[in-house]
């Protein structure tokens, strides 16, 4: 199933999670699926142990990125050290040209 939203309401019952997307299962046409939380605590808990280390990881690139720009925007997706890095191979030809004894 894939959820095209997802919210949680309130209302006299307690928390609902709405999940609006792809049916459920085959032979059943609606899209919009309610269900009671029974146990708000719990669902904040899972939720948060499950998503929280991604948001950590997230922020924590967002701080390196805005704290060194030029460092992680001109490096790429490849450290320095790996052969696909766009630079590794001029950069080691360089090293070799510039070697003692040549």
């Amino acid at each position: 199933m894939n959820a095209d939203r997802i919210k949680i309401e309130c209302d006299e019952d307690g928390f609902h999670l709405i999940i609006d997307g792809d049916s459920p299962c085959e032979g059943y046409t609606a899209s919009i699926v309610d269900y009671r939380i029974t146990d708000p605590e719990a669902f904040y808990d899972h939720v948060k142990a499950a998503i929280g280390p991604w948001l950590y990881e997230r922020e924590q690139a967002r701080t390196e990125a805005l704290r060194e720009p030029k460092t992680v925007l001109d490096s790429g997706p490849y450290d320095m050290s790996s052969t696909k890095h766009p630079r590794y191979h001029s950069t080691h030809a360089d090293l070799w040209d510039a070697r003692e004894g040549k």
